[in-house]
């Protein structure tokens, strides 16, 4: 059992798409488990906006992990966000292959979504 969605976007366990997200803030310079439901709702995390998340990848990391849809705008958002992290971390594709595959999964999948107008579904 895991995470799927519509468009080849994602397939596998929950962990891993944690993960992945995780490490997506990580190169972004944010410690996703700062913000209220990751890792705590502790007093004084922090709530997730896009003052918080100021990056395109702000809709996937916003998003739950195992139901509902992204709409076409997010999905837009999210393929500039990965595209800015894979220009910004070149070394990538060398150093995780893994996670760099994903990237290029989540990003082809979210642009499949928005050339034919559709959403994303989670299930």
């Amino acid at each position: 059992m895991g995470l799927d969605t519509t468009h080849e976007c994602w397939h596998g366990p929950y962990s891993s798409f944690n993960d992945f997200r995780k490490k997506l803030c990580s190169l972004i310079g944010l410690d996703i488990d700062q913000f209220c439901g990751y890792n705590n709702n502790a007093p004084g995390c922090v709530l997730m906006s896009r003052h918080t998340i100021p990056h395109g990848i702000y809709p996937l990391i916003n998003h739950s992990d195992c139901d509902g849809v992204l709409f076409p705008y997010e999905s837009e958002s999210i393929v500039e966000g990965l595209n800015d992290i894979l220009e910004k971390h070149p070394g990538l594709k060398d150093d995780d292959p893994y996670f760099y595959n994903k990237i290029i999964q989540f990003r082809d999948g979210c642009i499949k979504a928005v050339n034919k107008e559709e959403t994303i579904e989670f299930k």
